[in-house]
């Protein structure tokens, strides 16, 4: 039995030749091991790196017990799926097709995908529609119809081609015997009945031509005659709302009277030439002042100092006529320094002759 003793206990240290190997820390980086260290070797001398405050981990490790036996046996590998041949699982797949046979022999349309999905999303049928319709190609039909047609015009063009040979040959062969067979008896007759059904259709289509008014261009057509024919009415109606505004202008606006007639309408003597002979006849008694003329009334200047057409005709005929009077201007002074140099020519030459008679 041990016993406590009071003071200073020093443990007694343990020489170094029976000291422990140190325990080699394992690093953050060093997760590789090297190529001689033994799995073994490795979980001895690695620690494993906790964070602060987490559960520490136990410096010892831990060991088997003795006293429960090793088992001997192996511990057993995941069993692995059994391989599948490159025919698949023959077992399954007669499975599978016998109870796809009782399926079928029970319901036939049971596999009839395409049947359901269209009943599913077909629109309902109508009360006439029957169940059992027989079921046509949608555009084999008119393929092969064509083909027809392209083969009964061949058949048409080599008959053609024959009838030429035949009369370029003339009577070379008109003493041989001629042998029609039966099938190209009945190939002619049905040529002549096809041809015979083509002029009727072709007539019929010319009459539906007539009677609709044969298609996208004649509907423009008509189309086209009738505005021409809209529009020639409003150019009418124009016309003639025109011709009805200037009459009925020229009857309301009485007509302007001359000076003539107004001097006569005031007892003025008018000689020949319709003249006023004196004036002083047109005078009443008052004061006989002239009415100022009434200016024109100029147009409003547009904003953003645009003029407009009339704006610049009026200014093209001042600066027109600016320009006749500059030029008319300089015309007068030029004839008037004209005649002022005759005159002064002349004068001289009049002193001159005077000059002349006057000396002995």
């Amino acid at each position: 039995m041990s016993t406590l003793s009071y003071g200073l206990n020093i443990t007694k240290k343990v020489p170094l030749g029976q000291r422990p190997p140190p325990v080699k820390r394992k690093t953050i980086f060093d997760d590789d091991s090297g190529p001689d260290d033994g799995p073994e070797e490795e979980e001895e001398n690695t620690e494993s790196i906790s964070t602060i405050g987490g559960p520490q981990p136990s410096s010892t490790k831990s060991k088997p017990s003795l006293s429960k036996p090793m088992s001997s046996a192996p511990p057993k590998k995941p069993s692995k799926p059994p391989k599948i041949s490159q025919y698949g699982d023959l077992s399954t797949n007669h499975s599978t097709n016998k109870h796809s046979k009782t399926a079928q022999d029970i319901d036939p349309s049971i596999y009839d995908y395409d049947a359901i999905y269209d009943s599913l999303h077909a629109k309902p049928a109508s009360s006439t529609a029957t169940a059992d319709i027989e079921k046509k190609p949608k555009y084999m039909g008119e393929l092969l119809a064509a083909a027809e047609v392209r083969k009964r015009d061949q058949l048409r063009a080599k008959e053609k081609m024959l009838a030429k040979e035949r009369e370029l040959e003339g009577d070379e062969f008109a003493d041989k015997e001629k042998f029609v067979t039966g099938a190209y008896k009945r190939q002619q007759e049905e040529m002549r009945r096809l041809e015979e059904e083509e002029a009727i259709k072709e007539k019929e289509a010319e009459e539906r031509k007539r009677r609709e008014g044969g298609g996208m261009k004649a509907l423009y057509k008509n189309i086209l005659e009738r505005d021409e024919e809209k529009h020639k009415e409003v150019m009418k109606a124009v016309e003639e709302g025109r011709g009805k505004q200037v009459g009925e202008k020229k009857q309301d606006e009485p007509q302007e009277k001359s000076e003539a007639d107004l001097a006569k309408e005031r007892g003025a003597i008018i000689n020949e030439e319709g003249q006023v002979v004196d004036k002083r006849q047109l005078l009443s008694a008052g004061l006989n002042a002239a009415a100022a003329p009434k200016p024109k009334a100029q147009p409003a200047p547009r904003p953003g100092g645009s003029r407009g057409r009339g704006n610049r005709e009026i200014d093209r005929e001042r600066e027109t006529r600016l320009f006749e009077e500059q030029l008319l201007g300089k015309r007068s002074a030029s004839d008037d320094s004209d005649n002022e140099d005759e005159r002064a020519a002349k004068s001289r030459k009049l002193e001159d002759e005077l000059l002349g008679l006057g000396t002995p």
